[in-house]
């Protein structure tokens, strides 16, 4: 959501789930879901809770290249 106020000022408020990480192999928990959706669809390996930090401190890096 982008809130714009006075002087060109710009707040965006943005929301996101992490789930803690669990390396239970096999269970149904939401970590271990993603981690299969991941693996399977890009043969990605990565740590799920670290690949939406990296995904966040991305995005907020374009959203401040763009004004």
């Amino acid at each position: 959501m982008i809130f714009k106020g006075e002087e060109r000022y710009i707040t965006r408020v943005v929301c996101g789930y992490n789930p803690y990480v669990n390396k239970k192999q096999g269970t149904n928990t939401l970590y271990q879901q993603h981690r299969r959706f991941y693996v399977d669809k890009e043969n990605d390996l990565s740590c799920q809770y670290m690949r939406f930090w990296d995904d966040l401190v991305k995005q907020l890096k374009k959203w401040r290249g763009e004004g």
